[in-house]
């Protein structure tokens, strides 16, 4: 019986949180229970991992409000996803080109 080996993914994981609140111990050890991660930034994670960015993006943003921003971007397979905002009714992310995104200045 052959055994399947598993792709380990490179995502960045950053996030928003509109509320002060939230407990973002929570979502950094969701984050951290991803796999192998660097903590780049406050909000900003380097993880490699089984779980490919919408696996990650669903675990993570369970912890998020409705008007939380997202973005889990795969390096590996160049794919990404974002949870955006429900409660504007409109992305949080600018489309800049065919598969390109960044978000608004303020």
């Amino acid at each position: 019986m052959e055994t399947q080996a598993i792709m380990w993914n490179n995502l960045f994981i950053s996030y928003e949180l509109k509320s002060s609140e939230q407990d973002q111990d929570k979502i950094n050890k969701a984050i951290q229970s991803l796999g192998n991660s660097t903590q780049l930034h406050t909000t900003c994670w380097y993880v490699n991992s089984p779980k490919n960015a919408t696996e990650a993006a669903s675990l993570v943003g369970s912890f998020f409000d409705d008007d939380d921003v997202l973005v889990v971007a795969n390096t590996s397979t160049d794919s990404a996803t974002w949870k955006i905002s429900k409660k504007s009714g409109k992305s949080a992310l600018l489309k800049i080109g065919k598969d390109r995104f960044v978000f608004p200045t303020r």
